[in-house]
Parts: structure tokens; C-alpha cells; sequence
């Protein structure tokens, strides 16, 4: 009888215990993400072995779930752009998807960036987004500090930067309003082209900062 109970039990316990093998993900995720640019702001889509897995515009970001190995993304908008990346089971990729300028202005790009950079970059559009994706527990304390500090310094960046656009940009219409009513009497006081002067640049310079 003995025996017979160590064999039941045993046979119990090896059903009911966890496979590290099976148990483990057998597929990979990539994580696409794009920010928001005054410059090549147009929504693209991409694709995976043909089929359409997704679209990518600024300030916006997609995950998508695959199988590992040998793996080829693209997209299409002035012409084809595709992507080569070798993937693992159970591992997180990131890809920063952008337009390219210059000569091969308008093209799709994309590029992989690590875990770090990714959840910096997107902690500036989608918070919930970089909490998801965070993988900073396993980050030394320095490191985790030096994250937060950059994600606080970019949060501060893009809050100034709104109230900057705020004051030169009524600086910029104050100046289009009396442009408008003294250009005709030609007594257009020496301040106005200035100002406008002025409240364009910094307009300009706040757009970047956000």
C-alpha cells in the first residue's frame, strides 16, 4: 500500500508542478513608438509578412505579439522601407519609428533602442505606456534615479514650454492685430515689427521644447 501511495503522489505532483518549459512565453513583443515632430507628422501603417499590424503616428505607440526568429517589418509612404531584426521567446523590443529628412525625405525609418531609452521617450506622450513596458526593478538604484531624474527633467521641459508658447504666442497676435489696423494709416509704430519678430522666434522655440 505503501508503494502505491509514493506512486500517486508522485505522479499528483508531477502534473501539478509548473513547467519552467511550457510554462515559459514562447512568443516575443515589439513595441512600437513614434513622437511627436513639427516636421513629417503623417500617419503610416506597417506591416508584418504582408498583413497590416498596425498604424504609427506622432506622439503614439502599438504593441504587437510574434513569433521568434528572423523577423521583417516595413512600411510604405513615398516608397517601401523594411526593417531586419532577429527576436527571442518571452523577450521585449523596442522600435522608434520616424520619417526621414534630407534626400530621402518622407521615408519611413526605424530604429531599435534599448529598454531605458524607450520608457524615457515614452513616458514624454504615454506614462502608461512607459509604466507597462518598465523594466527599471532591475535597474541598479543609480540608474532608477538617473531615469526619473530625466523623465521629471522632460515633463519640466515640455511644461515650460507650453507656457512659452503661451506668452510669445499672444506676443505674435498682439502684433498681427495692430499690423492689421495701423499697416493702411502707415503710423505703425517702430515696436510692432519687433514684437512680432520676437513672438515668432520664441513660438518657434517653444514648439521645439514640447
Amino acid at each position: 500500500m505503501r508503494i502505491s501511495y509514493l506512486v500517486i503522489f508522485f505522479g499528483i505532483s508531477f502534473f501539478t508542478t509548473p513547467s519552467t518549459t511550457f510554462g515559459q512565453d514562447s512568443l516575443a513583443t515589439v513595441v512600437f513608438f513614434r513622437q511627436g515632430q513639427l516636421i513629417g507628422t503623417k500617419t503610416y501603417q506597417v506591416f508584418h509578412d504582408n498583413k497590416v499590424i498596425g498604424s504609427i503616428g506622432p506622439d503614439k505607440q502599438f504593441s504587437y505579439r510574434c513569433k521568434p526568429g528572423k523577423v521583417t517589418f516595413k512600411a510604405i509612404t513615398v516608397s517601401e522601407a523594411s526593417f531586419y531584426i532577429t527576436i527571442e521567446p518571452g523577450k521585449v523590443y523596442f522600435l522608434e519609428c520616424g520619417v526621414a529628412r534630407g534626400s530621402m525625405e518622407g521615408i519611413a525609418t526605424f530604429r531599435q533602442v534599448t529598454s531605458a531609452e524607450a520608457q524615457i521617450k515614452l513616458s514624454k506622450f504615454d506614462q502608461r505606456a512607459s509604466n507597462q513596458f518598465s523594466f527599471t526593478p532591475s535597474l541598479s538604484d543609480g540608474k532608477k534615479d538617473t531615469i526619473d531624474a530625466i523623465r521629471n527633467m522632460f515633463r519640466i521641459k515640455k511644461r515650460y514650454g507650453r507656457l512659452m508658447g503661451a506668452f510669445f504666442g499672444s506676443m505674435a497676435l498682439y502684433s498681427v492685430h495692430q499690423l492689421t489696423f495701423t499697416v493702411e494709416s502707415k503710423a505703425m509704430p517702430n515696436s510692432i515689427p519687433v514684437i512680432a519678430c520676437i513672438g515668432s522666434i520664441g513660438t518657434a522655440a517653444a514648439f521645439y521644447k514640447v
